[in-house]
């Protein structure tokens, strides 16, 4: 006697009831609507065939057209099977990471406390960091991500001013320690174009589309007057950098950074003395200078 299916869709094989045999609801294979998922060996059921995700090197996980066994990013669709770095992962899958070197951009931290204010030129030392490249299969974009960049200490730096009418001098007195600037935003949060040419010969070219949110952190010590210990306060807001030019070369051996915006402003915290009644605001203002990194 023939065994009819009941239309379960348990998919274990038995007659009918899910194996691909007719008879189980409505004639149809599988379990009673023929889609895939019901153990009759169609893509996408588990069961070890071809394109179901569970890395048959014979499959096609992603879906692009290659199969898993010679696809060089298996988990994401990149029928175009771009590899920038030359190294045997596609660019979907592989981005480039820079982590060593640095170099110093400019910026000016400005004291100001009522009508007076004093400008103090400072350098700001990059130690290294992270920095991501993300390019896609078409060698159309290219994404960036200022993961971190560590700066090194600023050392105490003063200031007179000269508070207008005058009631009093007042020596501000700040350093900075622990610095560092993270993304503050998505990953990969600006891009800009990229093109075939740049793509075959090794290199990725171009100034990012939008400002790049950052988190900045690191500890503010300050002080007002000379006779009292400093304090310190954890420095953690949100800012932005200024879109930089970005030039990666030798297939992502080398990646330099330029930036020029003279009005940025980096750091804005306010000060409040305990000797006088005066709060001083204390403004980084600025990014000038290119960094230099390496894998």
């Amino acid at each position: 006697m023939e065994e009819t299916g009941d239309g379960d869709g348990d998919g274990d094989g038995d007659g009918g009831d899910g194996d691909g045999a007719p008879g189980d609801g409505d004639g149809a294979p599988g379990d009673g609507d023929g889609a895939p998922g019901d153990g009759d060996g169609a893509p996408g059921d588990g069961d070890g065939a071809p394109g179901d995700g569970d890395g048959d090197p014979d499959g096609d996980d992603d879906g692009d057209g290659i199969p898993n066994g010679v696809d060089n990013c298996p988990s994401i669709a990149n029928p175009n099977q771009l590899d920038f770095s030359g190294n045997g992962a596609g660019n979907v899958c592989d981005p480039l990471i820079f982590t060593m070197g640095g170099g110093t951009m400019l910026t000016t931290a400005t004291a100001s406390a009522g009508n007076g204010s004093c400008d103090i030129p400072l350098p700001l030392e990059v130690l290294g960091g992270e920095v991501r490249i993300l390019l896609d299969d078409d060698a159309a974009v290219a994404q960036v991500e200022f993961v971190t960049l560590e700066l090194a200490d600023v050392p105490a730096k003063d200031c007179q001013l000269v508070i207008i009418p005058i009631i009093a001098v007042v020596n501000a007195t700040l350093a900075i320690s622990d610095f560092l600037i993270s993304n503050g935003g998505d990953p990969y949060p600006t891009a800009f174009p990229h093109n075939p040419a740049d793509h075959d010969s090794g290199t990725v070219d171009g100034t990012q589309d939008v400002p790049h949110p950052i988190q900045v952190t690191g500890t503010l010590t300050s002080t007002t007057d000379p006779n009292d210990p400093p304090s310190d306060s954890e420095l953690d807001f949100a800012g932005q950098t200024p879109p930089a030019a970005v030039l990666v070369t030798n297939a992502g051996g080398n990646l330099e950074l330029v930036f020029n915006d003279a009005n940025f402003i980096l750091l804005d915290e306010d000060i409040e003395s305990e000797d006088i009644a005066v709060t001083i605001n204390l403004v980084m203002k600025g990014l000038v200078g290119a960094l230099s990194m390496t894998p």
